[in-house]
């Protein structure tokens, strides 16, 4: 949460987070891949590997 919070929330519940915006800048895009690389679980993912502009970012829906 800490790395992207203008990109992620939490659900509910606080159960797990999501992407519920597309980085729309070079810092946001820098912002979700740090998010991306420090997820525990390795439910998140891109459209793209490697993840190039204009990826779409995605989350699993995974319980902490």
């Amino acid at each position: 949460m800490d790395e992207a919070p203008a990109l992620l929330k939490y659900n509910d519940d606080e159960t797990y987070v999501y992407f519920f915006k597309q980085p729309a800048t070079p810092e946001e895009e820098e912002a979700a891949q740090r998010a991306l690389d420090i997820c525990p679980t390795g439910a998140s993912a891109t459209t793209a590997d490697p993840p190039a502009a204009g990826a779409e970012f995605q989350v699993g829906s995974v319980k902490f």
